[in-house]
């Protein structure tokens, strides 16, 4: 029996390894920021100091990388450290990345006189000319040149990390064309998928129908086989896989492919929990009222297809579900452009990636939470759709920032919010999930003022915070003591008022200084916000005709489909007007 005993706390307590799927170009521009923040926060044991740099480093190995990270091996017997992780994209979208990564070797052209060994008759070599890489990029193989020829010298390797290094300050806003060009992290050859039945950006034969990603995934092309085969690479070296995190874009082609991967994943692995991010960008480079209704239906359809799945939770900084010109969402301490894809995404990755962090946490460092749990405790009464609001960087003067209206101080990310239709049942109770990065929970929970003495932890007076203003509402909150790393290559959208180190001052921060770092709140709840969006969302597209989105029925999109998802979504939005009384 104590074996037993042992054996079940050993698996309890072993990491649940989550699946991460990018589906689409603006999923990957997300997951592009996404892993870049995963790696930037990377922190290494060292090797020196006393007992007091040893608990500091304690305190800040806060996060569990084995949870979204696997080891492998090169064919050189190197190890390798990289994301479990599948990305969808159409040929073209690459940029200078390799198909397979450039980890385990690149493919190289065959030299002419190689050619002609092989081959008596005549031949061509076509070359394609290679893109041009930005000052970023260029200084990463700079420096995967000097590690290679470091490890041939250890004199020089022993020197060179003596040195003492300068951050460049890059503005890549002008230079990223691809989002390979910021992508500091590197992939398993079986990582990067494209969908060759289209071109990147071809307005000749586009990409823009929900129904012609579903097309697509099943055209004899072998798309669906091949994702089927990746995903299972991964999953079976999972002791105890703990679920999948899905990346997709909602507005075209790649939500219908999305809804065949969540076929996929309901058919093979019913048990595993599926947390599900539609994305899509915040603004466009063309708006017609045919584009509009497209990216509507797209949306609708998405949302519809994923609620089979588990937890739903929109990311963007679109106004509204149909897309109109200059229509973002704004935050206070935030600048960018919305036709910059590089610099909204970093939005949606930074926020993501804070209210991810619970079910990430290292079990020596706090509660930990399974993507099975933050599905069930969201998703109460079958509310299934989610919102995340953030606060980037926190605008803390003092206690009052928490103590006051914590909520107030985020901002929904996600499109179809309006205040004004919040609720429709102010007696709705929800749970809301708050992460707060970048402080250390004892250092704010001394200053709690005489009403909040009695609690009796960190987490408890932030609980107690957010249901003193909000009494309904149902808190379990997670602090991290570690800032975000904001320094190259994430883009510079923070406002001049933001200092160096991520707080926000009174005078203009120097314009040759970048902000290294950066506290974050966000909330991730099934409440009102999300009932608002889902509305909202609701209403669009019971004025939307699928006659004039005939291009949409083209695609493969029956009207008796359509009308099932405007159903479904109308049916999931009465779940919000139910209290736990009605139950």
């Amino acid at each position: 029996a104590s074996l037993l005993q042992e054996r079940i706390t050993e698996i309890y307590r072993m990491s649940k390894p989550v699946i991460t799927i990018q589906c689409g170009n603006y999923a990957n521009y997300v997951g592009a920021h996404f892993w870049n923040l995963q790696e930037a926060g990377f922190m290494y044991s060292s090797k020196e100091g006393g007992g007091g740099d040893r608990e500091a480093e304690k305190e800040m190995l806060e996060i569990d990388n084995d949870v979204l990270y696997r080891e492998g091996l090169t064919l050189k017997k190197e190890v390798t450290y990289t994301p479990r992780m599948v990305a969808i994209d159409l040929k073209g979208s690459l940029g200078c990345l390799p198909q397979c990564g450039e980890l385990y070797g690149r493919n190289t052209v065959p030299k002419v006189g190689t050619v002609s060994m092989n081959w008596a008759g005549g031949h061509q070599v076509f070359k394609e000319e290679p893109f041009k890489k930005n000052e970023f990029l260029r200084e990463m193989d700079n420096e995967a040149q000097n590690e290679e020829q470091n490890e041939k010298d250890i004199d020089n390797s022993m020197d060179s990390e003596s040195k003492d290094e300068t951050d460049t300050l890059y503005n890549l806003e002008n230079q990223v064309s691809f989002w390979s060009d910021y992508l500091a992290a590197r992939f398993h050859p079986k990582s990067v998928l494209l969908c060759d039945s289209f071109q990147h950006e071809n307005t000749t034969h586009p990409f823009d129908m929900w129904g012609l990603g579903r097309g697509a995934w099943a055209d004899g092309r072998g798309l669906g086989e091949e994702m089927e085969d990746r995903l299972r690479f991964f999953a079976e070296e999972c002791d105890n896989l703990g679920g999948f995190q899905v990346v997709a874009d909602y507005q075209d082609g790649f939500g219908g492919m999305s809804s065949s991967v969540m076929n996929l994943l309901c058919d093979e692995y019913s048990s595993k929990s599926l947390l599900s991010f539609p994305c899509g960008p915040a603004d466009y480079s063309s708006y017609s009222v045919a584009e509009g209704g497209a990216r509507l239906a797209g949306a609708v359809l998405t949302m519809a297809s994923h609620l089979e799945a588990g937890v739903v939770t929109p990311l963007s900084l679109a106004k509204d579900w149909f897309p109109l010109s200059g229509r973002a969402v704004t935050l206070p301490n935030l600048t960018y452009s919305p036709s910059s894809h590089y610099s909204t995404s970093s939005v949606v990755a930074l926020a993501m990636d804070t209210a991810t962090m619970p079910y990430r946490r290292r079990r020596e460092t706090g509660t930990v939470v399974t993507p099975g749990e933050v599905s069930q405790g969201l998703a109460s009464h079958g509310r299934r759709v989610a919102a995340i609001s953030a606060d980037i960087p926190m605008n803390m003067k003092g206690v009052e920032y928490f103590e006051s209206d914590l909520l107030s101080h985020t901002t929904p990310l996600l499109p179809g919010y309006t205040p004004s239709t919040a609720t429709t049942n102010p007696d709705m109770t929800y749970t809301v999930m708050l992460t707060v990065r970048g402080m250390k929970s004892s250092s704010l929970y001394s200053k709690r003022t005489l009403p909040f003495q009695p609690c009796p932890s960190p987490t408890s007076y932030l609980d107690s915070c957010v249901h003193n203003a909000h009494p309904m509402s149902r808190p379990a909150g997670s602090f991290f003591t570690k800032p975000v790393n904001t320094g190259k290559p994430f883009p510079h959208i923070f406002s001049k008022k933001v200092t160096g180190y991520g707080s926000v001052g009174e005078e203009d921060r120097p314009a040759s200084t970048g902000v290294s770092m950066a506290s974050v709140l966000t909330t991730w709840e099934a409440g009102h916000i999300a009932e608002s969006a889902l509305r909202s969302l609701c209403s669009k597209a019971g004025r939307l005709s699928l006659g004039k989105v005939h291009r949409l029925g083209e695609s493969g999109v029956e009207a008796e489909e359509w009308e099932e998802a405007k159903e479904k979504l109308a049916e999931l939005a009465e779940c919000y007007t139910e209290s736990d009384m009605d139950y």
